[in-house]
């Protein structure tokens, strides 16, 4: 069977949650047919597991295997001819995506961050699959995968949440088979609702990031000095939430915000840095020359400053070029082009202060230097 399967054709898997022959489904043995699911069925059921998370549910056979997903899984296995007769939309390709795994992933998130830091970071099957029918489809089958994607606060695919949500509204929201489940999804937007999250100190799992990127995500501006608070947190996760959400309010007050979260040098403030270089780079540089910088953010500020071409990045940039490899060779010309009368010994001590395989191109800028400033 070709993995490209017509969209028409709804998930087998939702009729098998709540018609009979369920147990069977989720084991090893083949369920037996059962007539067609009507879609209030998926927006009871939707509704539930915003609701009741994994128990709403059905529980397993007794000896029924888990089946869960594993960070070695792709999903490409899950579109293989293999896989059997679920079109690629729905929410299980195999045995492996039934509902078995669903209630896993319910009981125990395991969700990406919520942003991309390209480093390597471990695949989410089960959260990337259902990001993924939330573009490929059908209405009910996308409702479904939203509930789960709200109920485990998944933040990375916030963005998709908020626009699903909002489609959905266009096209349904006159419906009432329909409004309960999206009264109930909107809920966790509120501004009560985020406000009262971003109120508890304790960070609670992928909680509190996903509140904070839903502040950016829906404008919600009377949140952003909270949001601005957040971004000088200690945990990665949460101040990277919370940097990308200021990033996405306009104007001076978030400018501020990323401006204070840069000279508090927490975890994110080359995050923070680089969106106010693009924003601001005036406040930027103005916040830099006033701040107290700590020796282990020198390299940052050097090269921030080196962005506005500012002649205060030489010192910073001199006492830390011998510790880089691959971006000193954008240090070291930034030294040659904006050193002064006042960094002249600075610059004159590099090649002893610099590994041996820089010397000579330390040598060579201060050579440089030496001739624009005719010492």
């Amino acid at each position: 069977m070709s993995a490209e399967r017509p969209r028409r054709r709804r998930s087998k898997w939702l009729v098998l949650l709540v018609g009979a022959g369920l147990a069977a489904a989720c084991g090893s043995g083949e369920a037996a047919p059962v007539a067609p699911l009507h879609s209030s069925s998926t927006l009871d059921l939707a509704l539930r597991i915003l609701r009741d998370g994994a128990a709403a549910l059905p529980q397993d056979e007794p000896g029924t295997e888990p089946q869960v997903l594993t960070p070695q899984d792709d999903l490409a296995d899950y579109e293989a001819v293999e896989v059997g007769e679920h079109e690629p939309t729905s929410l299980v390709q195999s045995r492996r995506l039934g509902p078995l795994a669903l209630r896993e992933f319910l009981d125990f998130p395991k969700v990406a961050d919520p942003v991309l830091s390209g480093c390597g970071e471990p695949p989410c099957p089960m959260e990337d699959r259902l990001a993924a029918i939330l573009d490929r489809g059908h209405d009910d089958e996308c409702a479904l995968a939203l509930s789960v994607l709200v109920r485990v606060r998944a933040p990375r695919h916030i963005v998709r949440q908020w626009q699903g949500l909002r489609e959905l509204e266009q096209r349904h929201g006159a419906d009432p088979d329909w409004s309960p489940l999206l009264a109930a999804l909107r809920e966790p937007f509120a501004p009560e609702q985020l406000e009262a999250v971003l109120r508890r100190e304790r960070v609670l799992g992928s909680v509190h990031p996903w509140a904070i990127r839903a502040v950016g995500v829906t404008g919600c501006r009377q949140l952003l000095p909270r949001v601005a608070v957040w971004a000088r947190h200690a945990d990665w996760s949460v101040a990277e939430a919370a940097v990308t959400s200021l990033d996405e309010f306009p104007g001076p007050e978030a400018d501020q915000a990323l401006a204070d979260c840069l000279v508090a040098f927490g975890p994110v403030a080359g995050w923070a840095g680089h969106d106010l270089l693009r924003r601001d780079p005036a406040l930027l540089t103005r916040a830099l020359l006033a701040a107290e910088v700590p020796a282990s953010e020198r390299f940052l500020v050097g090269r921030l400053l080196a962005k506005v071409e500012h002649p205060a990045a030489v010192p910073h940039l001199c006492a830390t070029v011998g510790r880089m490899s691959r971006v000193d060779r954008e240090m070291f010309d930034a030294i040659e082009r904006l050193a002064t009368v006042d960094h002249w010994p600075l610059v004159e001590a590099m090649p002893s202060t610099v590994r041996a395989e820089q010397q000579e191109r330390a040598a060579a800028v201060v050579a440089a230097v030496r001739q624009r400033l005719k010492r």
